[in-house]
């Protein structure tokens, strides 16, 4: 039978992995039920697996859902809320300061040339990258085909409707291409 931990160390705990786990949801998930189950025994594996597949079955962030029903299987309905409250207040908090410091950092005409041009940067970064993978496949067809999506999504068309003309358009193509 797991040991029930007191609130000081079950939000300790979950401070720790609030603050500090880096990498999504998914890895605090891996991260806390090594903590929960493995380390301190305050949940049996079978306990901490139920509360996560639950918790991805809920709307929302599947994290926040966990942490809820943590705090609910060890220590009911004020379990819940301080489990909720102590993994989501430090990090809104200091959200909110960063963007206050962004905001005073922007407002300087030096800062925002460095943060324009950084964000150029970035855009010719992720170009590139987008190109060195389409590049192998480029042909004049998907030239084509590119342009034609281009030119309909300008005119208003649905995406949807002028990927399968499109579709339609291209196994034409093809047949005629093939003869």
């Amino acid at each position: 039978m797991p040991k029930r931990p007191g609130f000081e160390p079950l939000c300790r705990l979950l401070l720790k992995h609030a603050a500090f786990t880096v990498g999504g949801g998914s890895v605090t998930m891996i991260a806390l039920e090594r903590d929960l189950v493995e380390q301190h025994h305050w949940l049996e594996r079978d306990q901490f697996r139920t509360l996560y597949g639950l918790a991805r079955l809920t709307p929302g962030t599947s994290i926040l859902a966990l942490v809820t029903g943590i705090g609910w299987q060890l220590h009911a309905s004020t379990g819940a809320i301080v489990a909720l409250a102590v993994s989501t207040i430090p990090g809104s908090v200091l959200a909110a300061l960063l963007a206050a410091a962004y905001q005073q950092v922007y407002e300087q005409p030096l800062a925002r040339a460095f943060l324009s041009g950084t964000a150029a940067a970035v855009c010719g970064l992720i170009a590139a990258s987008v190109w060195r993978m389409v590049a192998p496949y480029w042909s004049l067809s998907s030239a084509i085909v590119f342009l034609a999506a281009l030119a309909l999504a300008l005119a208003g068309l649905s995406p949807f409707v002028a990927f399968i003309g499109l579709g339609v358009l291209g196994y034409f193509w093809r047949d005629r291409c093939n003869s």
